[in-house]
């Protein structure tokens, strides 16, 4: 490994040590007694001469043990370092943590698969798809296709502890944990009433949030029995684009407007002379080509729909940008920075010794989340959305009949491309209803010092998602612009497509509709863990674990026929699916005590996934504490991640996608692409012609749009994913240096990802800067060169007719970096004052990427884009300093520098990346009692503001920096 040097590097470890971060953050921590929260690890307590507990069992591991030793790296938190960040969500928190990249969260605004408000978690930026989320070491209830998990599903008042495990642990916990386990710890044999509320504002006094919670628990029947309920509302409020100074205009223009343009046929242009003749009549004395694309006035003129868009004569306000260097209609003017959502969600969990070894338990979980998101407005555009309108029409205008007149073919109907503006934009709800159950049977076989433990879960979420505005019927549109009368006939004054016309409410009535999908997402589990000791060896005693499951994943969607049809603007079409996949596994660990502090674990599991068939999986972890002070760890995994349901089993669907601004994104063709005009430009322009454009258009063509439809599917032949894990590292705990050091733990782990035959689709965007090699993908610039091969274009207007984006095994994976956690808690002179101090550090040395088995890995470590981010490092810091009554701390967030991702392709790119960041944060707490505590805190106290990324105005990468400002929390705790 490479250890890149940098000022960050020299400075990062003296301001860890001078500031480290939350209480509740430990290499390994404890189960907790009936209603406390645990804030020191295993080793701590027991350098304090405090009772260890009992063996337990540790996330990564079926093997109960009494040390609570991790031979993986383990990262735990709890309920009280939550609530001291000050966020109102679960998920919200962990994402601050460096192990964790943006998944799906507060900001996943548009309905893409059923994301709106779901809270995902994405370890090591590898995918929400490839962490495995347990709820007590059991698979909770997923909320997708794909099997994930929305965390904030889980009551946080429920909530003991999270423990986080890095690398692959599939030996043990089956598919999925490919590249690590997240596993929440519920609170055990709580007892009293606990109530906690909160209520957040920005500094703006916007993107409020509320949250109030409650636990309640008891124990009966002389502490055989016991019961905890819990239960949890929140509320979040909207806040859009406009309501921050930086996103209020962008970079994401797209030039088809709501006045409409007319599409260029290359087989049927008209003449230069009736454009010329036309553009002088405006005081256009310029030169417009007649390959351009020609809008339409609300006056009647015509105008270029492109810069220099001459003669425009429409709005100047938002959404429209219509300056000297900007042309066209603001894509996330209408979309939301954070989404609306209402969650409500409650937890009941039971158990009961019927005798000595025997205990029986049942767990329900019920969750409410209702969440809306909201796009542009729709396009009626591109081929399976565009207009085609009779020259017969009424409506067509004096001056665009004099230009279609030019025409070779003059009575050819015309294609018009438009944003139909007067349904508003395309909003969307969407309302999810999660339940799981559990039952189960636990115990000690009597005399043999095993223990087992058996359980049963089923877990259904429905999901309805339904467009509320800006759904456009294309059947009904089309009819009305085909109709000769302009579809006065059909409705009272009929659809006038040429410039800004607002139809009558019987025409709009017409032409809207409020489609709906239902989803449903099914899973089944039966497991059972058998594990005890099986031989006394010289250094300790042998153990095993022997674990058995079966699960059963379904998934059905259910769009109603407008959806199915792509009868909806812009014509995506959503078909019915279903389908269902099945796995049976056994798994075996065996714990090897090979000499006095040295211990070993092997395991193994085989597994039989249908439809894909039988895979292994193993791993050889260990355990070495030299000396009481010192502790190595470290160990090997072989990992899998079957396909899920959804990959299996999708149908082809359609939906937009994001092609990126230009220069650097959007279509490689458009002459304003950074590859019509860079050193390669001829050879870029005939692999245009090749593909599809007429040469008589190729030199003025211009994509009106941002975003294009692609075509995704399923693919039952889909094998495995496979990883490679391997880990090493420390733990130090010196507590030989005396007591000031007696809660001192510092861990350094090293870790190296590798996966193979990932299963993931190409996106759009991916497809085209690879077709025109600007990363070397098609050196020769060939039209069959595999990326080009996806890609279809119209030879008429040069507009993508299809681009196929299939789900496969494609490349891989490979990541590798450093973790550091460091907690201290420090004694004062009062028995009850002390300071904490935690850190917790990644160091990415590298993430790469290969986008199919024969191309080469590129390292997009230290790399951002809208989407994506891999910093270099990243750090969580505090320190909280505790006086009796009164606890006061402060946070730092650290993110380092950041190049922008098109240099990975293009190392001469000048787009500029995003700068160091800092956050800093207060929060401050005091008891009144042993009854009640009220906290309050401020977050991102120097109100910093997020950076622009990929050279567009407003855009940033909202899970990564902070879009919302100095905001404000206060809250409180009653306990009785």
């Amino acid at each position: 490994m490479r250890v890149r040097t940098s000022t960050t590097v020299s400075t990062a470890l003296p301001m860890v040590l001078a500031m480290m971060a939350a209480p509740a953050l430990a290499q390994q921590v404890p189960p907790t007694s009936a209603g406390a929260d645990a804030n020191v690890s295993a080793g701590q307590m027991a350098a304090a001469g405090e009772a260890s507990p009992a063996e337990i069992v540790v996330t990564g591991s079926r093997i109960s043990r009494s040390d609570y030793v991790s031979q993986t790296p383990v990262l735990t938190t709890n309920k009280a370092a939550i609530e001291a960040s000050g966020v109102p969500t679960v998920d919200a928190y962990l994402l601050q943590l460096p192990q964790f990249q943006p998944g799906a969260g507060s900001f996943s605004s548009t309905n893409n698969g059923g994301a709106i408000g779901l809270a995902t978690l994405n370890l090591r930026g590898l995918g929400p798809q490839r962490n495995l989320v347990l709820v007590d070491g059991r698979r909770f209830q997923p909320s997708t296709a794909e099997t994930v998990v929305d965390i904030n599903n889980i009551p946080s008042s429920a909530i003991g502890n999270i423990e986080i495990i890095s690398g692959g642990a599939s030996a043990t916990y089956g598919s999925d944990a490919v590249a690590g386990v997240v596993n929440f710890k519920l609170r055990q044999r709580f007892r009293g009433l606990e109530f906690t509320g909160q209520i957040g504002v920005s500094e703006a006094g916007d993107a409020g949030n509320r949250q109030i919670a409650g636990v309640w628990g008891t124990q009966f029947a002389d502490g055989r029995g016991s019961v905890m309920v819990a239960g949890e509302y929140v509320d979040r409020d909207v806040l859009t684009t406009q309501d921050r100074g930086f996103s209020r205009t962008t970079g994401n223009l797209s030039t088809t407007l709501p006045e409409g343009i007319l599409v260029p046929n290359a087989n049927n242009l008209p003449s230069q002379a009736a454009v010329n003749t036309i553009f002088a009549r405006y005081g256009i004395t310029s030169t417009v080509p007649r390959t351009a694309q020609f809008g339409f006035n609300t006056d009647g003129t015509l105008f270029r729909s492109a810069l220099p868009a001459e003669n425009y004569r429409g709005s100047r306000s938002a959404p429209i940008v219509s300056t000297r260097t900007a042309f066209g209609t603001d894509g996330g003017y209408f979309s939301y920075l954070q989404v609306p959502l209402e969650r409500r969600n409650a937890l009941v969990r039971g158990e009961y010794a019927l005798g000595d070894g025997i205990m029986v338990y049942a767990q329900g979980v019920y969750a409410r989340t209702k969440a809306s998101g909201r796009g542009s407005e729709p396009l009626v555009t591109g081929v399976t959305g565009q207009l085609t309108v009779p020259v017969n029409n009424v409506f067509i205008p004096a001056d665009l009949r004099q230009l279609l007149a030019s025409r070779p073919n003059p009575n050819a109907p015309l294609i018009v491309n438009t944003r139909f503006s007067f349904d508003g934009p395309r909003t969307y709800s969407q309302t999810s209803d999660l339940n799981q159950i559990v039952l189960g049977i636990r115990g000690d076989l009597a005399g043999l010092g095993w223990t087992y433990d058996l359980y049963g879960s089923r877990g259904r979420t429905n999901i309805t998602e339904r467009t509320i505005g800006g759904a456009i019927s294309l059947p009904a549109l089309r009819q009305l612009a085909g109709a000769a009368d302009g579809g006065r006939s059909l409705c009272a004054g009929g659809y006038n497509p040429f410039g800004v016309n607002a139809p009558s409410r019987a025409c709009l009535d017409f032409i809207t509709r409020r489609p709906v999908n239902k989803v449903t997402v099914e899973q089944d589990v039966i497991e059972g863990t058998l594990s005890g000791g099986i031989i006394d060896l010289p250094a300790g005693t042998a153990k095993f674990a022997l674990n058995g499951n079966y699960r059963r994943n379904a998934y059905s969607s259910r769009p109603d026929a407008l959806l199915r049809a792509g009868a909806i603007a812009p014509g995506l079409v959503t078909p019915a699916t279903s389908g269902r996949v099945r796995m049976v596994d056994i798994g075996a660990e065996v714990l090897l005590p090979v000499i006095d502090g040295l211990n070993a674990t092997l395991g193994y599991r085989y597994a039989h996934y249908k439809p894909s068939g039988p895979v292994s999986t193993y791993k050889a972890d260990f355990d070495w504490r030299i000396v009481p002070p010192l502790l190595l760890r470290g160990g090997y995994q072989r990992a899998v991640r079957a396909p899920n349901v959804g990959e299996f089993f999708l149908g082809s669907t359609t939906a937009l996608q994001q092609l990126g601004s230009l220069p650097s994104g959007g279509d490689p063709c458009d002459t304003r692409s950074a590859l019509r005009t860079g050193a390669n430009a001829a050879a870029v322009r005939s692999l245009c012609i090749a593909q599809g454009i007429s040469a008589g258009i190729v030199d003025s063509y211009q994509f009106s749009g941002v975003s294009t439809p692609g075509t995704s599917s399923g693919n039952p032949d889909l094998d495995p994913e496979k990883a490679d894990t391997f880990t090493i590292g420390a733990v130090l705990q010196p507590t030989f240096l005396g007591p000031f050091f007696r809660r001192f733990s510092l861990s350094v782990d090293y870790y190296n990802i590798e996966i193979s035959e990932v299963i993931a689709s190409i996106d759009a965007a991916t497809l085209l800067q690879k077709c025109f090699n600007s990363d070397g993908s098609n050196p020769n610039y060939a039209v069959g060169n595999e990326f080009c091969g996806y890609i279809r274009r119209d030879p008429n207007t040069g507009n993508f007719e299809e681009i196929r984006t299939p789900l496969l095994n494609l490349g891989g994976y490979k990541t590798a970096g450093i973790d550091v956690q460091a907690d201290w808690t420090i004694p004062l002179a009062s028995p009850d004052t002390s300071v904490t101090l935690n850190s917790v550090v990644n160091y990415l040395d590298n993430f790469r990427i290969q986008t199919l088995s024969t191309t080469p890995f590129q390292d997009f470590g230290g790399t951002v884009s809208a989407q994506t981010s891999y910093p270099r490092w990243k750090m969580l810091n505090s320190i909280t300093v505790n006086a009796g009554p009164f606890r006061v701390g402060g946070r730092w967030r650290h993110t380092s520098r950041l190049r922008d991702r098109s240099t990975v392709a293009n190392p001469a790119s000048t787009i500029a990346g995003a700068p160091a960041y800092d956050y800093f944060d207060l929060n401050g707490a005091v008891s009144v009692g042993s009854s009640y505590e009220f906290r309050v805190g401020v977050n991102n106290v120097g109100n910093k503001r997020p950076p622009i990324i990929g050279g567009a105005l407003g855009a940033t990468n909202l899970g990564v920096y902070d879009i919302i400002g100095r905001a404000f929390y206060a809250g409180i705790r009653a306990k009785f």
